[in-house]
């Protein structure tokens, strides 16, 4: 989505284009007649797909107007590349101006600004807000989308309310090909209320509530769109209901963080270092030397006890000769962080030897990763 210069915006929640440029505003260079150097093939698309690209931008046929500006793109950089004497100044400001115009139009439309008269332009209009909805629109997040996960859900809202607001429905073949796509839809759906209610019902911490909390407020937005584009499909308004029904479930933000906290709070009293199933002194330093020499500067963590979790040695051999090339086995340490908080390292925690002659030799511990479980500091015994 087209975002402001500040990264900010609109009050309604939709992101304004970074530069207002109307598409009639826009005129078409005109290539040098005279010229049949190396690059002509490139030329000639290039302005053959800028024609393409403006009629599909006015028509607001905006997948097409995309894949011709890409395009317009394309030939650019190898009519650049097979004739660098070539002036391209102009067709450069082009490609600007005509993705400024394309970000412009598409905002236009979600925002129900644009001047629609014919049923036609009504229809190609709610063609593409359908698409904007139910194709174009990933309906989910990634941990770094957090400061912007309410506004996700209200630009989704605000597209819905400009489909709504214009009239029509679009036309037959893009509601046929839409309403398949949302009917796929209830699947992933169904899976991500499955997930949120194991995690609600069985997650500790925090870190997880504000995004099962708008990506369930997202899907909800979704079928609450789908019922009203197609508001005779049951199975619609049915997955609509029991979206809602869920969201009434897990409530709000807080409520998550309230619950998570508790169980936080109990597995830590109860977590404790597994009894290990053999003790060796020797091995045992090592692990905890080896913790201090990779963590005790760096991340100012210190070890407390190191645990074997196997008895014996798992053989490691060349993937491809299966010759023996070392051996390890796992454990488990517990250390203080900097924090002064204590914890358990229970993952990915080995003693390693490598094979080389006819013994085992350089043993040593292995560590991937310091992200230990939080633990009562009397529990470590």
């Amino acid at each position: 989505n087209p975002v402001t210069p500040s990264g900010s915006s609109s009050a309604l929640g939709i992101a304004a284009p970074q530069q207002i440029l109307n598409i009639a505003s826009i005129t078409i260079s005109t290539p040098s007649p005279d010229y049949n150097g190396p690059a002509k093939m490139y030329v000639t698309n290039y302005y053959k797909q800028a024609t393409d690209a403006k009629k599909f931008i006015e028509e607001q046929n905006f997948a097409s107007a995309e894949n011709k500006i890409e395009q317009m793109g394309k030939s650019l950089s190898q009519l650049k590349a097979k004739d660098a004497s070539y002036s391209t100044g102009a067709m450069d400001t082009e490609l600007k101006n005509f993705k400024a115009a394309l970000e412009t139009e598409k905002y236009n439309v979600a925002k129900g600004k644009l001047d629609v008269k014919s049923e036609g332009q009504k229809n190609t209009q709610a063609d593409e807000l359908l698409r904007q909805l139910f194709q174009a629109t990933h309906i989910g997040f990634s941990t770094s989308d957090e400061p912007v996960m309410p506004l996700r859900v209200q630009e989704y809202k605000d597209k819905t309310q400009a489909y709504l607001a214009i009239g029509a429905k679009g036309s037959s073949n893009q509601l046929d090909y839409m309403k398949k796509l949302i009917e796929h839809h209830i699947v992933e759906t169904n899976k991500e209320i499955v997930l949120i209610d194991n995690l609600v019902a069985k997650g500790s911490g925090t870190n997880w509530a504000t995004m099962a909390f708008y990506t369930i407020q997202y899907h909800l937005a979704f079928w609450d769109a789908a019922q009203k584009a197609y508001p005779n499909e049951t199975d619609f308004s049915d997955e609509y209901k029991k979206t809602a029904a869920f969201a009434t479930k897990i409530g709000s933000i807080e409520n998550m963080k309230t619950k998570g906290g508790a169980a936080e709070l109990a597995e830590i009293k109860n977590r404790k270092l597994p009894a290990p199933v053999v003790k060796d002194a020797k091995l045992e330093k090592i692990l905890t030397d080896g913790f201090n020499a990779k963590y005790g500067t760096s991340q100012k963590a210190t070890a407390l006890k190191a645990v074997l979790t196997q008895d014996g040695w798992t053989t490691l051999r060349n993937t491809i000769s299966g010759a023996v090339i070392g051996r390890e086995r796992t454990a488990k340490v517990a250390y203080k962080g900097s924090d002064g908080k204590c914890y358990v390292l229970t993952d990915y925690v080995f003693i390693h030897e490598e094979y080389i002659g006819s013994s085992f030799t350089n043993t040593k511990a292995v560590f991937n990763w310091l992200d230990g479980r939080e633990m009562l500091c009397e529990n470590v015994k």
